[in-house]
């Protein structure tokens, strides 16, 4: 959001990028509310919306915001790596 607040753009503008981008990721297949959910839907809209206006001036927040959205995919994944793990060693060991 910090790269967003750098933009030239008026607040009204913001919000309607990422609202615009919010319904767009909501039709696409794992970004509905069950499997991502509407917080995490509306980081990657947001990511959309400051790509958007994306310079050669700030093409540094570009690749920071970028790196953060692609360490907290990874950070998910891991995390449901290890709950599937464990829960499969719970289910076999249990039998």
């Amino acid at each position: 959001m910090g790269a967003l607040n750098m933009l030239d753009l008026t607040p009204d503008e913001i919000a309607d990028s990422i609202i615009e981008a919010d319904e767009y990721l909501k039709g696409q297949k794992g970004f509905g509310d069950f499997v991502l959910g509407a917080r995490q839907r509306r980081l990657f809209a947001a990511q959309m919306a400051a790509d958007e206006y994306r310079t050669e001036e700030n093409i540094g927040d570009h690749y920071a915001l970028l790196n953060g959205m692609l360490s907290y995919v990874m950070c998910l994944e891991i995390c449901m790596i290890i709950i599937m793990t464990g829960l499969i060693t719970t289910s076999s060991a249990s039998h």
